[in-house]
């Protein structure tokens, strides 16, 4: 028979279905686990859960164990398979570069004698680095065993995790590119300003960016912040830098501009070649007429070129089209010389 409810019942927890919540936090992450995706066919996420009363965790108060004194479930991310796009609110930037997140289990590094649970679950994964740790993941993996122990390095982009090692990658739609994830310890530059940096945090952080090396792609999605700092993230670019080449831009810029215009004295110089971003320049007078292929898979060679070939400047372009025009000069005059042997000997024959 239920209770009656009075005036000040709610006061009193007898009077509440305190059961019908037991485990509530684990069975709510299991429902929204096998909710179907919302992204397009093909997508899967698979988790784990498991509530505060089947965790071995426990607190630890002046020596004596205890379970926590509120409600804990564990979620493991086991398997997914996701498009994601190439930063936060990419929309509003105009990009349309995709990628295709993996995660998923993968112990094939790991020796067959150490792989069972209670050997992982009880190794260290040492750091290789003294605060922030490499983008690229990775690192040391002390395996201890009940008779020995062992250090083994882990390839990039893996992770331990409740004693399974997780691999966790992109793959970049456009060309297949492996991109390896590391740690989450941060957030990019573009998504702290989205949301909203105080002044005073804007004004600090304008302070780290400047001090950074100069990379080649600084966009604010490339750049995030690591607790007190901030990093390039940008993997393809990020082994090379370019402090020492800026320098001399000015100077560069000069070079090109005056070149052109003795190339154009010389008749010899045409319109200007199409390069993605567009910039002037760098590929003057040398827009093809027969090369049909793209140049913007790469930003060390940019410019399309007649010998059909794509260079790093119209500089470069010009030179390689001179090359050609004196081979196909010397072919011609070969040409001819052959041609006049051929005859003389014909009228040699004849008389």
């Amino acid at each position: 028979m239920k209770k009656r409810f009075t005036k000040d019942s709610t006061r009193d927890s007898s009077y509440h279905d305190i059961l019908d919540f037991d485990d509530f936090e684990a069975r709510l992450f299991e429902r929204i686990s096998r909710q179907p995706s919302r992204q397009k066919k093909g997508d899967r996420t698979i988790v784990t859960v498991r509530s505060a009363s089947t965790l071995k965790n426990t607190l630890s108060t002046n020596g004596f164990q205890s379970l926590a004194p509120w409600p804990l479930a564990r979620v493991d991310l086991v398997s997914l398979t996701r498009p994601v796009h190439h930063h936060f609110d990419w929309s509003r930037d105009g990009h349309k570069r995709t990628y295709t997140m993996h995660i998923e289990v993968n112990d094939s590094c790991i020796p067959k004698d150490a792989r069972h649970l209670d050997t992982l679950r009880g190794s260290i994964l040492l750091n290789n680095y003294s605060g922030i740790s490499d983008p690229s993941g990775g690192g040391i993996l002390k395996l201890r065993t009940l008779y020995s122990e062992r250090l083994l390095r882990l390839p990039i982009g893996h992770h331990v995790s409740n004693g399974k090692i997780m691999h966790v990658y992109l793959i970049r739609d456009e060309d297949n590119s492996y991109i390896p994830y590391g740690s989450i310890h941060s957030i990019t530059l573009i998504a702290a300003m989205r949301l909203g940096l105080a002044v005073d945090l804007r004004r600090r952080a304008f302070s780290k960016f400047v001090k950074l090396p100069l990379y080649e792609d600084m966009a604010p999605w490339n750049i995030a912040f690591a607790a007190d700092k901030l990093m390039y993230i940008d993997y393809d670019t990020r082994n090379e830098t370019y402090d020492a080449d800026v320098a001399k831009v000015y100077r560069v810029l000069s070079v090109l501009m005056n070149y052109k215009r003795t190339v154009q004295d010389f008749d010899m110089c045409g319109t200007r070649a199409k390069t993605p971003y567009g910039f002037s320049h760098v590929s003057e007078c040398v827009r093809p007429k027969t090369f049909q292929g793209e140049c913007d898979y790469t930003s060390r060679y940019p410019v399309p070129c007649d010998d059909g070939m794509c260079h790093s400047d119209y500089i470069s372009c010009l030179r390689s089209l001179a090359l050609l025009r004196e081979k196909k000069s010397t072919v011609s005059v070969v040409d001819r010389i052959l041609e006049d042997i051929d005859k003389t000997a014909f009228m040699v024959h004849e008389e």
